[in-house]
């Protein structure tokens, strides 16, 4: 093993500990954080609907979707990289001046103190003249290094790339949770909360077709969800013991405290 071997493995250890460790944990999150809000959402008002009204939503989640590819992808790039063949090293002048260099610096050493003592060799055993032991020996010494060279090369340029795409894709998961939290906002309901509720007609509709309940002086409570998207307790005439409503948008104001207080939420 040479140094530039122990370096690619360094390399793909750190990426592999990133690209395992961050999606897991905003997917994790989103799924806790946002899941049951979303879907809570979209079963109450059907995906088109939903879509409509939190579009802003949607771009947010894309986002950290997007984000959370992006770095598997990136990663994926790192992993993947293999030697390139001695012959194009050399012949390439893209890397044919990154070999030298690196020659100069002693990738080679001690088996070989120069490059253009390594390609004589290079040139003799192409030629099939008769190498020594010790030669051989050092020859395929110095192309295993130059090997592993060009492994931990690629890999170097491949992670620099993947530590950039890393720290924007960790910007853009905290940015999408943040605005798809405060899109979809609202504390849960924790305890049951009278609140006051101005119907719409097509929330009177739906109110009675889910509970039972009609006419003037209803009472409501809040029994669950959030405070933007509350599940409602309706007492009163025609109410059916136990049933409650989550109420579809447009089809209520709801308020907390008297109404047109501060704090006042709007479903």
């Amino acid at each position: 093993m040479t140094i530039y071997s122990a370096a690619a493995d360094g390399y793909r250890d750190t990426t592999k500990w990133l690209a395992a460790f961050v999606p897991v944990a905003a997917l994790a999150s989103a799924g806790l954080l946002l899941g049951p809000r979303v879907l809570s959402g979209i079963g109450q008002d059907g995906l088109g609907t939903w879509l409509a009204a939190n579009w802003i939503v949607a771009l947010a989640l894309t986002m950290v979707v997007a984000a959370i590819a992006a770095i598997l992808w990136s990663a994926a790039a790192v992993l993947s990289v293999e030697a390139h063949e001695l012959g194009a090293l050399m012949d390439d002048p893209r890397t044919s001046a990154d070999l030298a260099g690196a020659i100069g610096a002693g990738a080679l050493l001690p088996h070989f103190f120069d490059q253009a003592e390594f390609e004589a060799l290079m040139v003799r055993r192409n030629a099939n003249e008769n190498l020594t032991e010790a030669e051989s020996t050092a020859l395929a010494n110095g192309v295993a290094a130059v090997r592993d060279w060009s492994i931990f090369s690629e890999m170097r340029r491949s992670f620099r790339r993947f530590v950039r795409v890393f720290v924007a894709a960790i910007a853009a998961l905290g940015l999408g949770g943040l605005v798809a939290l405060t899109r979809l906002g609202g504390a849960p309901i924790e305890a049951p909360t009278a609140v006051t509720v101005e119907l719409s007609g097509p929330g009177t509709r739906d109110l009675a077709r889910v509970t039972g309940c009609a006419g003037d002086g209803l009472r409501f409570v809040a029994v669950g969800g959030t405070v933007t998207s509350p599940v409602l307790d309706p007492e009163g005439a025609g109410c059916r013991y136990g049933a409650t409503w989550h109420p579809r948008r447009g089809a209520a104001e709801i308020s907390y405290g008297p109404p047109g207080a501060p704090g006042t939420e709007t479903r």
